[in-house]
């Protein structure tokens, strides 16, 4: 009887002591937070203020980020920059792929409109 009342208070201890470091910890976890918070909320504040103080640079930027994030724009870039690097070879090399999918995709159409008209 002794023993399982002593492994019942054992465990008892344990949760206990567990939720009091637990318990301990949480001030510190919250003034961590706090900092962390400041330190972000500062940093956009003081990048706010520059873009009021060099509205030129902050459309730049702006602009140049656009171009590269948007899809669009980037594979206009990607096209008309790095496809004039390539070699004469090279491009034709794609040319001719592009136009065999092209044919597959064409003889795929004719083939599903000849099962359509027999069906």
């Amino acid at each position: 009887m002794k023993k399982k009342k002593k492994k019942k208070y054992q465990a008892k201890l344990t949760i206990t002591t567990t939720l009091i470091r637990r318990m301990d910890f949480v001030p510190h976890a919250l003034s961590q937070y706090r900092s962390y918070e400041d330190a972000f909320v500062s940093k956009i504040k003081d990048e706010v203020m520059r873009v009021r103080e060099h509205p030129a640079e902050a459309a730049g930027i702006a602009l140049t980020s656009a171009f590269i994030l948007l899809p669009g724009p980037r594979r206009f870039l990607f096209r008309h920059t790095f496809g004039r690097l390539q070699s004469e070879e090279a491009q034709f090399v794609k040319a001719e792929k592009n136009v065999k999918e092209y044919n597959i995709s064409v003889d795929l159409m004719k083939e599903s409109k000849k099962l359509l008209e027999r069906a």
